[in-house]
Formats: C-alpha cells, sequence, structure tokens
C-alpha cells in the first residue's frame, strides 16, 4: 500500500537483508534496487517473535529508512524513502512468507 496515497497495489516483491549491510527489494519484473545499510536501529533476533528492526538506509537514487516489523501474526515492511529529485514514497508491503537463515 502506497501510504502517500492510500493506493492499494498488489504485487509480488521480495526484499532480502544481508545481515546489517545491505537490502536488496526486487519489485516483479523489475530491476533490483540495492540499499547500503548506513544504521541500524533496534534489534531482533528471532524473526518468528514480535519485534522490529529500522534499518538507515541508501540507494544510488534514494534514502530513507526500511522497517521490518511482527506484532502477532502480522508481519509488516514500512518503506520510507526520498528520492534526490526531492518525490517521497511511503509505503507498507504485507508479508505473506519469510524464510530465515
Amino acid at each position: 500500500m502506497n501510504l502517500s496515497t492510500g493506493e492499494v497495489i498488489e504485487g509480488a516483491h521480495t526484499l532480502t537483508s544481508q545481515s546489517t549491510t545491505r537490502i536488496t527489494w526486487t519489485k516483479a519484473g523489475n530491476e533490483p534496487i540495492v540499499f547500503t545499510v548506513s544504521e541500524v536501529n533496534g534489534q531482533w533476533n528471532n524473526v518468528k517473535k514480535d519485534g522490529e528492526v529500522v534499518y538507515e538506509v541508501s540507494s544510488e537514487q534514494e534514502r530513507g529508512t526500511i522497517t521490518f516489523a511482527k506484532v502477532g501474526t502480522e508481519r509488516k515492511i514500512r518503506m520510507v524513502l526520498l528520492k534526490d529529485a526531492g518525490e517521497s514514497l511511503i509505503s507498507e508491503l504485507t508479508v505473506s512468507e519469510f524464510q530465515a537463515y
């Protein structure tokens, strides 16, 4: 869901967190966007339990935060990203499945 406009967009997205250094976001049919993590706020050691962690990130064209959270049975990813042109994207993804390594 685009929280700026309220628009709900169905689609497959994959977010992969590589430790505390990198997050890769792949939208269905698009090239992956690789974010470099500059700071981690919070600690969430067991993704099967409730928790939250916020990554401060940047890519070639965007910067902002990506939050991974679980409360009860809901798992969400919230992205607040600013583009170089001053545009902002605030979106929330509902996680349908996850893999922890």
